[in-house]
C-alpha cells in the first residue's frame, strides 16, 4: 500500500495506518487506511477502513460502488498476501528438503566409503591370515629341514 506515497505504514501494537495512500482501484485521490490484523485459531482477520476525506469513510450504506471497490481491493490484497506467505513457507520447506537431501547424499557417500573400507580391511585380514598360516607351516617344517641338512 505504501507504493506511490511518501508515507510509511505505522504499526502501533497491531493497529496499522497509512496516510495519503494511493489506491487507484478505490479512489483517484489519496486516502488514509486504518487496519487491524487479528489472529484467530486457524486464520487471520483483517479489519480495515478507508478514509476518503477527513471523517468521511467508505461505508456499505454510503456508496455501493465505493464499498464494492474497497471490498474487491481487500479480497485481492488478502489473496496476494496469502499467496506470498504460502510461497515463503513453501520456499522454506523446499530449502529444508534440499538441506536434508544434501545430508542424505553425504551420508550415503560416507556409507559407501565405509563399506569399501570394510571390504578392503576384510581382504587384508584374509591375506594376513593366509600369511600367518604359511608362516606357521614354515615354522613347523623348519626343524625337519634343519635335521635333514644336519644329516647331510
Amino acid at each position: 500500500m505504501q507504493s506511490g506515497t511518501k508515507s510509511k505504514v505505522v504499526d502501533d501494537n497491531g493497529e496499522m495506518s497509512i496516510f495519503g495512500a494511493r489506491i487507484k482501484s478505490i479512489s483517484s485521490n489519496p486516502l488514509n487506511v486504518y487496519s487491524r490484523l487479528n489472529k484467530l485459531d486457524s486464520m487471520l482477520l483483517l479489519v480495515a477502513s478507508f478514509e476518503l476525506k477527513k471523517d468521511q469513510y467508505i461505508e456499505r450504506s454510503g456508496g455501493e460502488a465505493e464499498f464494492a471497490k474497497a471490498t474487491e481491493y481487500l479480497k485481492e490484497f488478502s489473496k496476494t498476501q496469502y499467496v506470498s506467505v504460502a510461497k515463503d513457507e513453501a520456499d522454506a520447506e523446499q530449502k529444508k528438503l534440499r538441506d536434508l537431501e544434501k545430508e542424505l547424499s553425504s551420508l550415503e557417500n560416507e556409507k559407501s566409503r565405509l563399506q569399501k573400507s570394510i571390504q578392503t580391511d576384510k581382504n587384508n585380514i584374509l591375506s594376513e591370515q593366509e600369511n600367518i598360516t604359511v608362516q606357521k607351516m614354515n615354522l613347523e617344517w623348519l626343524p625337519l629341514h634343519l635335521k635333514c641338512r644336519a644329516r647331510n
